[in-house]
């Protein structure tokens, strides 16, 4: 081990020891203890390599040498000094016990973070989710989105980008893709969980309203996934009652415009909207009770 770049001074146990000394003899002192700091605690006793650590010349040393190198030992022909050694030691034994802690430290933390990134079992598919994209997020345990505060399960990124990549299949030409709004699942998958309803699922109502509705806009008009909110449920619903899915004019609630502007438009549209509505309603008033037949 190398020395540390400090060495301890006992100002009163040196100064107790080096009353006698003159001002040179200090110096040549001081440096030779900071050398041997430096080598480990060992200097070969040569009388020239001394004079030159001391800073004193060959002859100085030789009139000096006598009071300073009082205070070494002299052993197997080094210089070394036991007050000295014993100080290295004791650091590095503290040096020593800091790097086992370190280490301990390292290891503890290092099982905390193996024990939290464990990815948990593949839970079962839940109410609304496609098994297609459950899927693709059974092998990790990838970044979560949670797009309610209410307690809502979080989504995986890889799974919502399936599903954004789905609507958007199902929507076709008629999304405005540079639309920021398309951005944000929120309306769909508020109707993929339990709400204000039971949820819908994915292959048997989402995608199939996305694309009965989408399939009566004008290319580039839908700027949101909450327009096709209520053709969504429409279809959970008739689901859930055990009815046919609806025609996609029944899935649009917004008929094809007509060409023009103005109020003639707008009486235009209405006026579609209520034969639509008169037509749905005769059809449902003359047929049969009980299921269809095969």
């Amino acid at each position: 081990m190398s020395a540390p770049p400090y060495m301890p001074l006992y100002v009163a146990d040196y100064l107790g020891d080096t009353r006698h000394l003159t001002t040179e003899q200090h110096g040549a002192y001081v440096l030779l203890l900071m050398a041997l700091w430096r080598g480990g605690g060992r200097l070969p006793a040569e009388p020239a390599r001394l004079a030159r650590l001391a800073g004193l010349s060959t002859a100085r040393w030789a009139r000096t040498a006598g009071e300073v190198t009082a205070f070494f030992t002299v052993e197997d022909g080094e210089l070394t000094h036991p007050r000295l050694v014993a100080e290295l030691a004791r650091i590095e034994r503290a040096s020593e016990q800091r790097r086992a802690a370190g280490a301990r430290g390292g290891a503890a933390k290092a099982r905390r973070a193996r024990s939290e990134t464990v990815a948990p079992a593949t839970p079962p598919p839940q109410p609304g989710r496609s098994p297609a994209l459950a899927s693709q997020t059974s092998e990790s345990e990838p970044e979560k989105i949670t797009y309610s505060a209410g307690g809502a399960r979080a989504w995986a990124k890889p799974e919502l980008d399936a599903l954004e990549a789905a609507l958007r299949q199902a929507a076709g030409p008629a999304l405005n893709a540079a639309a920021p709004g398309l951005m944000n699942l929120a309306p769909i998958l508020a109707l993929l969980r339990p709400g204000q309803g039971p949820p819908a699922e994915l292959e048997a109502d989402v995608l199939p309203a996305v694309r009965a509705r989408a399939a009566r806009q004008r290319p580039g008009t839908v700027n949101g996934w909450a327009y096709f909110e209520p053709a969504v449920v429409q279809f959970r619903d008739r689901r859930l009652a055990g009815a046919p899915a609806p025609r996609s004019t029944e899935a649009s609630h917004e008929p094809s415009r007509p060409a023009g502007s103005g109020r003639a438009a707008k009486r235009a549209v209405w006026a579609q909207i209520l034969a639509d509505e008169a037509a749905h309603g005769a059809g449902e008033a003359d047929a049969p009770a009980g299921p269809p037949g095969p």
